[in-house]
């Protein structure tokens, strides 16, 4: 496999990592009560609900590439997973 293909899988291991973050970090506040100022769960859920997106459209993007550019969604996912893990709380 190319460096730049295992750099790209890389890049988007990361970015579905920190998507995936960035739901979890809304999730625990919102469980700890630290999200009841006036507008800021509004705020704050709208980001979890704009995180949840990206992470569906980056996986569409994975599937296609997995398929028309040979990259490797396994190794992709093992950098998600690590990625995420390192932001886990």
């Amino acid at each position: 496999m190319s460096a730049e293909k295992e750099k790209l899988e890389q890049k988007i291991g990361e970015a579905l990592g920190l998507e995936m973050a960035a739901q979890k970090a809304v999730e625990d506040l919102e469980s700890k009560g630290l999200l009841d100022e006036a507008g800021m769960k509004a705020k704050l859920n709208k980001m979890r609900k704009e995180a949840i997106n990206h992470q569906t459209k980056l996986e569409q993007l994975v599937q296609k590439l997995s398929q028309s550019q040979g990259l490797n969604s396994e190794n992709i996912q093992s950098t998600t997973a690590c990625f995420h893990s390192s932001y886990d709380y």
